[in-house]
């Protein structure tokens, strides 16, 4: 990629975000003016893609594949949880889309008070404040732009948009390799661990080290504990 072109081309810098990152982080000289704008689009992209695969399916379909998840439930619970399902069922995107933002916001907001708080205790670096640290943590997380086109991919293209409700976790780690059944305790661990968080903290990685003036390993370690705290605890009590 040529870093002088893109190095103030929206557009460029975000094909570099995807195939070469350490190019965006050095070269590209609006990654805090045009950071903001991408935060609030990959939240608008996630919602989006969540609320196309749900929409897509039919009422019925939709409705059997919830009650498949309650069959520890007696009669009585489940004609309850049935009836409530049904009135909701317009609202599943809306609520799924909306819940994926959420938890996709508070990560980046976590990640950014993380980095500034790195970056208060060097004496070189690129970052000084909190929104410079939260554009450069948005940058890092283009993937999930990615991960939500390519479920909205997925839907469109299939045969049928009545797909099971585990294709929403098409990237997961439980999807692509372990394949555990939901009799399983570490299936939701699984469901929830996509490969897309790895490229996340592949970027952060390489945005910290160059921006924080870290070494790859201290960079790492950065990038990943938050991660790791997570699943790990998540493991640990399943």
């Amino acid at each position: 990629m040529n870093t002088s072109t893109s190095s103030t081309n929206f557009g460029l810098a975000f094909v570099d975000a995807v195939v070469a990152p350490t190019a965006l982080f050095k070269s590209y000289q609006n990654m805090n003016r045009h950071g903001h704008f991408l935060l609030l689009g990959i939240l608008l992209v996630a919602f989006f893609s969540q609320y196309f695969f749900f929409s897509s399916m039919s009422d019925e379909h939709l409705l059997n594949q919830q009650l498949s998840h309650t069959s520890e439930l007696n009669q009585s619970e489940l004609a309850a949880v049935k009836e409530l399902m049904k009135k909701n069922l317009p609202f599943t995107g809306i609520f799924v889309g909306a819940m994926q933002s959420a938890i996709i916001l508070l990560q980046i907001l976590l990640l950014s008070a993380l980095a500034l708080v790195v970056a208060k205790t060097k004496s070189k670096k690129s970052i000084s404040n909190y929104r410079e640290a939260l554009a450069l943590v948005s940058w890092c997380h283009i993937p999930i732009v990615v991960c939500a086109l390519g479920l909205v991919l997925l839907t469109m293209t299939a045969a049928s948009p009545d797909l099971p409700l585990s294709v929403v976790n098409y990237a997961s780690l439980n999807e692509l390799i372990l394949h555990l059944d939901k009799t399983h305790d570490l299936q939701d661990w699984a469901k929830s661990l996509s490969i897309f968080d790895f490229w996340i903290i592949a970027l952060l990685t390489v945005g910290f080290k160059i921006k924080l003036s870290l070494s790859t390993v201290s960079s790492f370690a950065l990038a990943a504990i938050p991660f790791i705290a997570f699943y790990g605890v998540w493991f640990l009590m399943a």
